[in-house]
């Protein structure tokens, strides 16, 4: 159910767990107050009253994230976009039949046969953050074998909604998000470090942190420049 305070909609949900906690969903940026089953609503309620400036606060962050990632969806000509974590514009060619793309120092091309609706060209832009990732990782693979012991048995790149990566310690597969070449190229790095690291250990533990720390000491900074939202 939705409540409202101070002007703030806010989801009722009843969580299993044994603690009281507010989250803000990164993607509708709707609050949620998670009460256990049996809490007192009256406690819930002074809760969140307690932590409405908070919740304000964090709501406005991720609507203007929103925001941001649904103008730089238009991808109008002229639209600003990140790669590698520089600002390119926008230019729209006319192709005489397949769509493509291409960069130079200032611009990223996309080309689109006449007629091409402009809904596709998000991922016409994926193709080249799909190569520009490819070979980044291709460069750095090697080093991170060697200094972690551990290989992959394949790469993956994909287009992925809510994850920049993930893997598999049965089948040796990682899997990477096109978007990271939006980004500092330390970023990505991080990101397949993180993956490497869970063949070592599964779960997001003490131990798996002290590792992420021995093969990258700065990775707490680079994971605050990933969820940074000036990107």
């Amino acid at each position: 159910m939705m409540i409202k305070i101070e002007g703030v909609e806010i989801e009722w949900a009843e969580s299993k767990g044994r603690k009281l906690r507010l989250t803000v969903s990164p993607k509708t940026a709707i609050p949620c107050i998670h009460v256990p089953k049996n809490y007192p609503q009256s406690k819930a309620l002074e809760f969140i009253k307690e932590n409405i400036a908070w919740i304000k606060k964090h709501q406005a962050r991720i609507e203007e994230k929103i925001f941001k990632k649904n103008v730089k969806a238009s991808l109008k000509d002229g639209s600003t976009v990140s790669l590698w974590g520089a600002d390119y514009k926008i230019k729209i060619l006319r192709a005489k039949k397949n769509a493509g793309v291409a960069v130079d120092d200032d611009f990223i091309y996309l080309k689109e046969p006449p007629g091409a609706d402009p809904k596709k060209r998000p991922s016409i832009l994926n193709r080249l953050y799909k190569k520009e990732l490819e070979l980044y990782v291709e460069e750095i693979l090697p080093l991170w074998e060697a200094k972690i012991k551990e290989s992959a048995s394949e790469i993956k790149y994909r287009d992925m909604k809510s994850k920049w990566g993930s893997c598999n310690s049965y089948t040796g597969i990682i899997t990477l998000n096109t978007k990271l070449a939006a980004l500092p190229c330390e970023c990505a790095e991080m990101v397949l470090v993180h993956e490497f690291v869970h063949f070592k250990e599964r779960l997001h533990n003490g131990r798996f942190k002290r590792y992420m720390t021995k093969y990258l000491p700065d990775w707490k900074e680079r994971v605050k420049m990933l969820n940074s939202e000036e990107y």
